[in-house]
């Protein structure tokens, strides 16, 4: 149960980060069309709708790292099991090695 309840976990922050990267993409293709029509100068009303397109962009790469966080200590801590994995296993290699090695005469 409590596997399936991780991976549900899992599957919906996987759906909250394709989202915001969706949203982000939008966001950053607006803001490309914007820079490559830009004309000098620039109304009053392109100025405030930029400011809100920044801040929703600022907004979502918050989103971003703070979902990141719990994906990294994830790796983090899978990183460490496999080191920790290794080890033992080359215990168990040296162990073996010493113990079948020939005795001498």
């Amino acid at each position: 149960e409590d596997r399936r309840g991780v991976e549900e976990e899992g599957e919906e922050r996987d759906s909250r980060v394709l989202e915001e990267m969706q949203r982000m993409e939008k966001v950053a293709q607006w803001l490309v069309d914007f820079a490559e029509a830009f004309q000098y100068p620039i109304e009053e009303e392109k100025v405030d709708e930029v400011a809100v397109q920044v801040a929703e962009l600022a907004e979502i790469c918050r989103k971003m790292e703070e979902g990141l966080v719990p994906l990294q200590q994830q790796v983090r801590e899978v990183f460490h099991r496999i080191v920790r994995s290794r080890a033992e296993v080359l215990d168990v290699i040296d162990q073996v090695g010493k113990s079948s090695a020939p005795v001498p005469y």
